[in-house]
């Protein structure tokens, strides 16, 4: 913003505050008469600025200038006049046509927006003719008048020419160039935001006003008059309703029927003027205009109504900005429709440009507003993430606790089961024995204690922490299998194909660690055996499968199962595995395990590396 205040300063400041010191030399056309034909006065002097309408297109709207009598050329003879009309003009004397040296020379379409400077060359420091007529080219059914005439020498004339270009023109540049930039950098970001429509509204708004702006650079449109003064004018109205559909989106107003009905307003402003009699076109442009003032003096209303949804310095600017607009567009339509002289110049230029800089004002605020709420609300949100998380952790390390305590006391349940029913119940058989036969066999006594210790041996293994899957326990039971096997005369036939390391859950191992002891003890102590084979695989049928079969007596398939087999598929069950027996030339016990056991892990288990 402060960038465009110090490229406006130079503009307003000469345009406005600043005149040339020759300037009081021009002079200011006082006596003004409308010419009734080509030859003919009318009898009453006019006062400027004037508005006339023109039925006929071959006739230009004619003035007749009076002038000073004190009106002097300049030392070289140069004079000139600078005009603002409301249409091309021409200008002549009775005896010679002026040259047009403004920047659209030649006679075209509706810029009546900028100053035309005529010059012509007389005797040095020479009196100026008594008389200028100046000629305003409208076509027909168009209005078209003359706001002011200065004249004097050309030196004068053409610093006030310059000046008053810079401030109608120069000025109007800018805010178009602005407003583009807007357009662009607005629908850019409506682009990645497509549900907040206040950005396409007023990149909609910029790029019209940047539509109208075209009449000061076109200097042969490529349609007709009719229908290139309706786009320009239909380019105003539709800025001024799409600043009004801006104003609502920015206060989160509901669309509700009114943003349809703009939207037809402003469909109906661009076409009505094109369907009227070119009599009535000009009446159809200014009742448009008229009511694209009432919407934009309601979308001032709705500003300041709903004035809470902005940020309190976008709410002032806003606010401000937009009656400052609604004053200077009826400024220019009383100035358009001859109901009042104005201050002589079009002021909606200036009002659009403190419009944009507004709008852009409140977008800004308005995100910088948003960001402050999402840096609020992302600091709360992270506090109390932190303060949850802080709890979870708290919870975490409860319930790890929790589970701690369960674990351990499962295991010394499990330990003192199984010494209870193991090495205690071998060391109760063994102390019956010395007490009742205390000259047995010495061999068979130590037979009793060996069995013992490694029941013993096999409990303190089952809480080994290294042993974390059945390879590993395979590996670790095979020893004491293997000499067991070997005390009682057989031979064992160890079968274990490769075998994964996957982790495996510690209740799995206890199971499979218990049957295999209890298979073998009953194998070895009742049936006889002189071999024993444990075998290991997986198929794609059976999955991992854990074989043990002797050659020994066997037993009655058809009688009441003995404690030994109880107890074997009673844990095969816990663990979700399936357990088959078969009695033929020996006994057969068939293991199944699940590929993803159902039971939890438990216990302690082996590091992870």
């Amino acid at each position: 913003m402060s960038t465009l205040i110090r490229l406006l300063a130079p503009v307003l400041l000469t345009g406005a505050c600043l005149p040339d010191a020759n300037e009081a030399a021009l002079h200011t056309a006082t006596v003004v008469h409308e010419m009734c034909s080509p030859t003919e006065v009318c009898a009453h002097p006019i006062a400027l600025p004037h508005r006339a309408s023109n039925p006929d297109a071959a006739q230009p709207i004619r003035y007749r200038i009076t002038v000073p009598t004190s009106a002097r050329a300049d030392a070289d003879g140069g004079w000139a006049l600078v005009v603002l009309a409301e249409m091309n003009v021409e200008a002549r004397t009775r005896t010679e046509a002026l040259l047009n040296l403004s920047s659209s020379p030649g006679p075209h379409c509706n810029h009546w927006n900028q100053p035309a400077l005529f010059v012509a060359r007389t005797a040095p420091g020479a009196a100026l003719p008594t008389e200028v007529f100046i000629d305003v080219l409208s076509p027909p059914g168009g209005h078209g008048g003359l706001r002011s005439v200065r004249l004097g020498g050309l030196r004068a004339a053409t610093a006030h020419h310059r000046r008053l270009r810079g401030l109608m023109v120069t000025s109007a540049e800018i805010a178009t160039a602005v407003a583009l930039l807007s357009a662009l950098l607005m629908f850019s970001v409506w682009v990645a935001k497509p549900k907040d429509r206040a950005y396409l509204y007023f990149s909609v708004a910029c790029a019209l006003f940047a539509l109208n702006s075209l009449h000061y650079h076109v200097l042969n449109p490529p349609m007709s008059y009719w229908a290139w003064d309706s786009l320009m004018n239909a380019a105003v109205d539709g800025f001024i309703v799409s600043l009004v559909l801006f104003t609502r989106a920015l206060t989160h107003r509901p669309p509700g029927r009114i943003v349809p009905g703009l939207i037809l307003y402003g469909t109906v402003a661009a076409l009505l003027p094109l369907l009227m009699p070119a009599q009535l076109k000009t009446l159809g442009h200014d009742t448009m205009h008229a009511g694209s003032l009432a919407i934009g003096a309601f979308g001032v209303l709705t500003l300041v109504k709903y004035r809470g949804q902005l940020s309190a310095p976008s709410r002032s600017v806003l606010v401000g900005a937009g009656i400052v607009f609604c004053v200077v567009g009826a400024h220019d339509l009383l100035r358009l429709t001859g109901l009042s002289p104005g201050l002589g110049l079009s002021l909606v230029p200036f009002g659009v440009l403190l419009m944009v800089i507004a709008c852009v004002t409140a977008l800004v605020g308005d995100l910088v507003r948003v960001l402050k709420l999402e840096q609020g609300l992302t600091a709360t949100l992270e506090a109390r993430v932190h303060e949850k998380t802080e709890a979870l952790q708290q919870t975490h390390q409860h319930l790890l606790k929790v589970s701690h305590d369960k674990t351990l006391s499962e295991e010394r349940e499990r330990i003192s089961r199984e010494l209870h029913d193991g090495t205690a119940g071998q060391l109760v058989t063994l102390l019956a024995v010395l007490e009742t036969e205390p000259q047995r066999d010495p061999a068979a006594m130590a037979s009793f204690v060996r069995e013992a210790l490694d029941d013993l041996r096999m409990t303190i293994q089952s809480i080994d922490p290294t042993v974390a899957s059945l390879a590993e326990l395979l590996g670790t039971l095979r020893p004491f299998i293997e000499a067991r096997v070997q005390q009682a005369g057989a031979e064992l036939r160890w079968r274990v194909h490769t075998l994964d390391d996957s982790p495996t859950a510690s209740d799995v191992l206890h199971a499979v660690q218990r049957i295999l002891q209890e298979a073998t003890t009953n194998a070895v102590r009742h049936g006889g055996i002189s071999t024993l084979t444990i075998e290991a695989r997986r198929t794609e049928a059976t999955g991992l499968e854990l074989v043990i079969q002797d050659d020994g007596r066997g037993f009655d398939a058809q009688a009441t199962p003995g404690r030994g087999l109880r107890n074997m598929k009673s844990r095969a069950e816990q663990i979700g595995a399936q357990l088959l027996f078969e009695t033929h030339n020996g006994v057969t016990l068939r293991l199944r395990l699940p590929d993803a056991p159902t039971s939890p892990a438990k216990g302690l288990r082996r590091p992870e590396p």
